[in-house]
């Protein structure tokens, strides 16, 4: 079974964090399990404010790190407890397709040769809750 540990950094943008999650809570493949690590947010990220179902952990610096330290944070974390998993940094302002990990994990089950996964993106605006497709969208940002 493919299994996937996501490291999720976020710092002082607790609706994006919430969007994020809730990405990752609608994805169909849900052999996955969340780390975030919290890059000194003030107010702290508190996990019983959010969404549930998922398993979630998490990292707090108590000051604002470089954002690689915070990510590299995540990695040691996922390395130590999830050494079978293949694993994803998103930052807070990332959403995943609903399909994202069925995707994913299709290709490392078809293709065991993979250690790696490359993956386009598009842009999501958070405030309209859309995925962002034509030029005329795109433009706004």
């Amino acid at each position: 079974m493919i299994t996937f540990a996501i490291v999720l950094v976020t710092y002082n943008r607790p609706q994006l964090l919430r969007y994020a999650l809730e990405s990752l809570r609608a994805q169909s493949y849900r052999e996955f399990t969340v780390h975030v690590v919290d890059n000194g947010s003030d107010p702290p990220v508190d996990l019983d404010a959010l969404p549930v179902g998922m398993d979630l952990t998490l990292t707090r610096f108590a000051t604002n790190q470089h954002p690689s330290e915070a990510g590299e944070a995540g990695i040691r974390h996922v390395l130590a407890h999830h050494r079978d998993s293949h694993f994803l940094l998103l930052a807070d302002d990332d959403a995943l397709s609903p399909n994202a990990l069925a995707v994913a994990a299709a290709l490392f089950e078809h293709h065991p040769e993979l250690e790696s996964l490359g993956v386009g993106f598009t842009y999501f605006d958070h405030d309209q809750r859309a995925w962002l497709s034509s030029d005329a969208e795109l433009a706004r940002f």
